[in-house]
Parts: structure tokens; sequence; C-alpha cells
């Protein structure tokens, strides 16, 4: 009887140790990307070359918003080497439908709210819209049917614009694509843009030695709120990895590699 409490009391230890989300990639088999290039080393890899170099990890941990996570790894230039590389480390947040989300559906642009002057048709590149002052080109996109309380973030229904002027009493956009949809005029508008791919851990040239760097993140936050860099994008439902370099020679070692449900 004692050995089989003695059973109980472990197995009940050993879920509760192990019921946290974690995620904990330590081969080139739990990435994707240019694998070719890299080799296993303990609880990590080793990735030599000449271009840039990227790599997602194979798979993604649920999220719970409420919850703390941190992400952690290690990185250095390999034994011997003479890499000049950059490393780049971040988490990727998914969303519902398993689509990695991206800055500019949820980086706004306060004060560029307007809507569309005249209807705007399928296939149409221009379209006008009655207030576009305070409206850039540069890395700039029209998002549709806009809140001004900011309640349809992330709003992935944009498309990115090529040029902006005046023309009377209306603004001419126009779009580097076509559009996929009409929208009826009146339809309620802002000016979003392209941001940081990821929000990264760290960047930087790895040294000899070893460093390990590791985050906290929490909660959600668009990409202009205070401390977004901590938090997750909106609409975040599962997390994977991302690394990848810039500049060459290449030849790094990265190693424990995590998420990790805090407790």
């Amino acid at each position: 009887m004692k050995v089989l409490f003695a059973v109980a009391v472990s197995t009940v230890m050993a879920g509760s140790l192990f019921s946290a989300e974690a995620l904990k990639p330590v081969s080139v088999a739990d990435f994707t990307g240019y694998t070719k290039s890299a080799k296993n080393i303990e609880n990590g890899i080793r990735f030599t070359g000449t271009r840039f170099l990227s790599y997602k990890s194979v798979k993604s941990i649920p999220i719970d918003l409420k919850k703390k996570y941190r992400i952690s790894c290690e990185y250095r230039m390999a034994p011997g080497s003479k890499s000049a590389a950059h490393l780049y480390f971040a988490p990727i947040s998914y969303d519902k439908k398993g689509q990695e989300i991206s800055a500019t559906g949820q980086y706004c642009i306060k004060g560029t709210e307007t809507v569309l002057a005249a209807p705007a048709k399928k296939g149409d590149k221009v379209v006008k819209i009655k207030n576009g002052a305070k409206w850039f080109v540069q890395w700039g996109a029209i998002a549709f049917n806009a809140k001004s309380d900011f309640s349809d973030l992330p709003n992935n229904d944009f498309i990115y614009i090529s040029s902006i002027k005046k023309n009377g009493d209306v603004w001419e956009v126009s779009l580097k694509n076509p559009l996929a949809k009409d929208y009826p005029a009146g339809t309620s508008v802002r000016e979003q843009r392209a941001g940081a791919s990821y929000r990264y851990i760290f960047y930087a040239k790895p040294q000899s030695e070893w460093t390990k760097s590791t985050q906290v993140i929490q909660g959600e936050k668009n990409e202009t709120a205070p401390g977004y860099a901590n938090a997750w994008r909106l609409g975040t439902v599962k997390a994977g990895i991302v690394f990848f370099t810039n500049g060459s020679p290449i030849d790094i070692e990265i190693r424990n590699i995590s998420i990790v449900e805090e407790k």
C-alpha cells in the first residue's frame, strides 16, 4: 500500500511540475529555415554561412494572456570562428487561424481617422478620403472599417499606399495593390503603418563567451502602447520562436531556447 501511495503521490507531483506550458526546441529538427547550414550541439544548434539565415520553431504553445511567460536563450560566436553577424531573437505571435500577427495590423496612427469620400470598388488602385492632412506615405497603409476607440485592432483589412495628394476638397490615396472588395462612401478609415517584423528580445553581435538573454512577457498591447515590447501583440493565441542573422560571415551557436510559463 505504501508503494502504491508513493507512486500516486509521485504521479500527482509530476503532473503539477509539467502542467505549465513550455516550448523548448533543442535540435535542428525543431526548426524550419535554412537547416542545411545547421548542426546539433548540446541543447541547441550551430549555424554557419555567408548569407541571411533565419530559423523558426516548428512547434508553438498556447498563450493565456493573463499569465506570464519567460522567453530565454543563450548564444555565442562559435569557438574558433570570426563571425561578424548580428543575431536577432524574438517570439512569434500567432492568431486563432495560425497566421503570424504583423505590426501593421495594430500600428495605428492617431489623428488620421476619416472616411471614404466616394465609393471604392474592387480593383481600384486609388481611393478618395475626406481628410488626409496628417497622412504620410513611407511605410503607410490605409485600414478600412476603423473604429475611433480602436476596438477594431488588430485591423488586418489594410492595403499599403504608394502616394497621397490633395485634389480639391478630397485627398486621393494611391494603393500598392488593387482593392479586393467594395467599400461604400462613408466607410471609416485610418492610417496604419509597418513596424518591426517581430518584438525582439535582443539583437546583438555574439561574442566568444556565452551570453544569456531573458525577458518576461504578459498581456497584449498594440504597437504604440507604453511597454508594448513586454507584451504580446493583439490577438495572440499561440507563440513560437524565431531568430535570424544580419551580416556575414556567420558562425553562431544558440542553446537553451525556451518559452516557459512563469509560476
